[in-house]
């Protein structure tokens, strides 16, 4: 399995020296090379390392050990975490194969280093108990201005609920799509997978996901992989058929594509996106799901016309915070200082695609953060600087509680001019 652990370290080190996220680098550094039970080991390690981070660092600079090479600390993370989380690996081949890695200069130290830590590896899962309070941050390997932010507006048990809950592991959701099959059907050909039904009547949560997206019901366009809480949105959008919708901020299609489900085909949807590269997903998916009334088009030709829409889906840009279960190297990323320059960024794309409602049209404005200066504050300065779009609903998704990813709506309407 040196392979496997190869991969890992060489994925760690490529995360850590730039600003690649990490999905990425999984399927260019270690699925592109590695196939089954070796890719398999080698992203558990990868994911794993980057979700305790901190817990890992926090052994690695209490111990007597000096290890300052960001190669080597990358290293010694994955041979840590298999040490500390991966019972079914056993000890000597965590440190041997680890050790196996380290260039020639620090094999000592590296072999040291993972020989010390098993021989003390009772007192150092006390002391790391012991940050459960006394320091958080290392506990639950989560950014401490964040665990503060959260304490100051959730309250400390319910900030404890939601640290918890972003480390564990993402379960995988399945939406019916109706154009193409029922959930009748879709649970019985995704048997093998062991589909459970969830709280949503289109979804499943799969219980066995390996080689879901190479069967023939993925492949057929029968369903669509994404959490309950994404479908909040176009429920409040609430689009009908024969409507004009516009979705700018579209990749990569999962609500795209369910407002079309619920059109039943039937209308107009101008879907767009910043990346071009991502939008050629909702292309992809819009083929894959039969969804043939949507339009692919760049956002800076949307920006040149001026076609007003019955309803706007404006599912912006956001910190993401909602969802660092799911995506586990953004906790390491997000910061202070951009979430007040995407509250802006927000306000501005509300403003901007206000103006592209009919009268009486809807605005849905969503994302997937739980802070409020992403949301109730960005609906607040839409209420104040425009007054013909009035706030109808909001709704909003606090992951220990709703059992989803966290996740916020609100819907506007558009005044008909008298």
């Amino acid at each position: 399995m040196t392979n496997s652990r190869r991969a890992a370290s060489e994925a760690l080190q490529r995360w850590e020296s730039s600003r690649a996220f990490a999905d990425s680098i999984v399927e260019k550094v270690i699925r592109a090379s590695l196939d089954g039970a070796d890719a398999d080991l080698a992203v558990e390690i990868f994911y794993g390392s980057i979700r305790w981070k901190a817990r890992l660092d926090f052994v690695m600079d209490q111990s007597t050990f000096k290890i300052k090479e960001m190669g080597v600390r990358c290293l010694l993370r994955t041979g840590l975490y298999q040490l500390l989380f991966l019972d079914r690996v056993p000890e000597y081949a965590a440190v041997n194969e680890t050790v196996a890695l380290a260039p020639s200069n620090r094999t000592s130290l590296v072999n040291a280093f993972l020989r010390s830590f098993i021989r003390e590896r009772e007192n150092w899962r006390k002391r790391i108990e012991s940050c459960r309070t006394e320091k958080p941050e290392v506990f639950y390997s989560q950014p401490g201005w964040l665990i503060r932010k959260w304490e100051r507006v959730f309250g400390k048990n319910r900030t404890r609920q939601l640290l918890e809950w972003n480390n564990t592991i993402p379960g995988v959701f399945v939406r019916t799509n109706t154009l193409k099959s029922s959930p009748g059907q879709l649970q019985a050909a995704l048997k093998a997978h062991e589909p459970k039904a969830s709280s949503h009547p289109l979804m499943f949560e799969i219980g066995s996901p390996q080689g879901l997206f190479s069967g023939e019901a993925f492949r057929q366009g029968w369903f669509y992989a994404q959490d309950p809480s994404t479908l909040r949105s176009v429920e409040l959008l609430d689009p009908q058929p024969g409507e004009s919708i516009l979705d700018p901020c579209s990749a990569p299609g999962g609500k795209t594509t369910y407002i079309a489900q619920r059109m039943q085909c039937q209308g107009r949807i101008v879907a767009s996106d910043l990346d071009s590269g991502r939008l050629r997903l909702v292309e992809e998916n819009k083929k894959r799901l039969g969804c043939q009334t949507i339009e692919m088009t760049r956002l800076d030709v949307l920006a040149k016309s001026s076609e007003t829409f019955d309803r706007t889906l404006l599912d912006v840009p956001c910190s993401n915070s909602g969802v660092l279960r799911r995506r586990v190297d953004l906790r390491w990323r997000i910061r202070n200082e951009d979430i007040a320059s995407l509250a802006d960024e927000q306000f501005q794309l509300c403003l901007r695609f206000s103006r592209r409602l009919k009268p009486g049209g809807t605005l849905v404005y969503s994302t997937c953060s739980l802070e409020a200066e992403e949301n109730e504050n960005v609906v607040e300065r839409v209420c104040a600087a425009l007054p013909l779009l009035r706030l109808e609903a909001t709704w909003k998704s606090f992951p220990p509680e709703t059992g989803m990813d966290g996740a916020f709506a609100a819907k506007f309407k558009l005044k008909k001019s008298k």
